[in-house]
């Protein structure tokens, strides 16, 4: 198995989720995101960890019992790049739902 399945994988199932397909390339060096929709385009990462993950699951854990099933959502700020504005990190299945609540309601 190659180590690019994980990945493509990744991809596709993200496309899925948004009702798409991700965007090939022939050519990695062309400057393309991985896939898009009318509203959105997005870049997938799979990496064995990834630091701001592993802040999402163990903050979600701690808070767990505090959230009664309530979701949980990270907001991040980078005191690096102050300019890039707030960030939300949330699960991708609930974006989903956002996504297709607002498609719903016609504001998308």
């Amino acid at each position: 198995m190659s180590l690019s399945k994980p990945w493509k994988s990744f991809e596709r199932r993200h496309a899925k989720r948004l009702g798409t397909s991700r965007i090939w390339r022939q050519d990695f060096g062309e400057v393309a995101p991985d896939g898009e929709t009318e509203t959105d385009i997005w870049d997938c990462k799979c990496y064995q960890r990834f630091s701001v993950v592993e802040m999402f699951v163990k903050r979600e854990r701690d808070y767990r019992e505090f959230g009664r099933g309530r979701r949980f959502h990270l907001a991040l700020f980078s005191r690096e790049h102050p300019r890039a504005g707030d960030f939300v990190l949330i699960q991708a299945d609930y974006f989903t739902e956002l996504l297709a609540s607002h498609r719903t309601e016609g504001d998308v």
